[in-house]
């Protein structure tokens, strides 16, 4: 059993960090005790007093999204080799308060403080990341299930986020289907004008790192420079199935933040030209502006031999 439980443990470590490295956090700081500040609001049942906290991963980066934010991204790891609980709300609220406490107690750490110098003008906002992830079905959900959980209110913290199969499945296939599709191109994550952005003189529309705020998106940009060429392709990856609404949506979108795109390649799970052509030329016509709608090709990112004929 407990060579099990080691297995298990070293399988969920490899996961997480090849996915940490896709996304752009390879350089998150792991395995982390944390003296604990609290010791007796965040104690144990029936100890005398906590020591310390165990931080599965940290990852400071400078919001893209908002002026002279420094986000401290503290990462909690949680790995099985079984399904998710048919009702995990207990589990969710064990998981949930060892993360608050631990980001409680960082946020009044030295540690907090040496990466803000590293920062100068900064201001720090600690989040939390649940990682719960398991050995089953890659496209299994949790979210529904714990959705309603009634969490403690006595613990301060700024916002937490969970991520699961479900949605760890959709980022590694989107990454790894625009790395395999475009190999002769540098990739960068590319970034929503939200109103909140930088001034204008400190805008960044594009980057290394997968923003937290957009890991949680359900359409996926990333912006493609081929090597030894002007042209600049803008990806989009939707995780949602095809629908004609869906893609006046997208549509729309990518009009907006397509200036300085060459290509505008548009993906979803289930496209088929057979059944979706029509479709993508009937919102085609809706645009009236042939400059930006040559751009567009539309397809799946799920790839099959009848995707040849697209």
């Amino acid at each position: 059993m407990g060579e099990l439980s080691k297995r298990i443990g070293e399988q969920g470590e490899k996961i997480v960090l090849n996915f940490l490295k896709n996304i752009g956090w390879g350089d998150a700081s792991l395995a982390i005790d944390l003296p604990c500040l609290l010791s007796q609001k965040h104690k144990h049942d029936g100890t005398n007093g906590r020591q310390t906290h165990g931080i599965d991963g940290l990852f400071p980066y400078p919001s893209p999204f908002f002026e002279d934010i420094l986000d401290h991204i503290v990462i909690s790891i949680k790995f099985s080799k079984d399904s998710y609980k048919t009702n995990p709300v207990n589990d969710f609220k064990s998981h949930f308060k060892d993360l608050v406490t631990a980001m409680e107690c960082y946020d009044k750490s030295e540690l907090q403080n040496e990466y803000n110098e590293d920062y100068t003008g900064t201001i720090p906002e600690t989040k939390g990341l649940l990682i719960w992830i398991n050995n089953k079905n890659e496209n299994e959900s949790i979210i529904d299930k714990i959705c309603n959980a009634r969490l403690d209110d006595e613990y301060t913290y700024n916002a937490v986020y969970v991520l699961d199969n479900n949605r760890m499945e959709f980022l590694n296939k989107s990454i790894s289907f625009v790395k395999n599709k475009y190999k002769n191109h540098n990739l960068k994550f590319h970034y929503i004008d939200t109103g909140n952005n930088p001034s204008t003189l400190n805008k960044q529309y594009d980057g290394d790192i997968l923003p937290i705020q957009m890991m949680f998106s359900d359409i996926q940009l990333y912006k493609l420079e081929e090597i030894d060429s002007a042209k600049v392709s803008l990806i989009v990856v939707i995780k949602d199935k095809f629908e004609e609404d869906s893609l006046k949506r997208i549509f729309g979108l990518a009009h907006d933040i397509s200036k300085n795109f060459t290509l505008i390649d548009i993906y979803f799970p289930d496209y088929d030209n057979l059944l979706h052509k029509d479709s993508v030329s009937k919102v085609k016509r809706l645009f009236r502006e042939q400059s930006f709608t040559n751009k567009i090709t539309v397809s799946s990112f799920n790839e099959r031999f009848q995707n040849i004929g697209e």
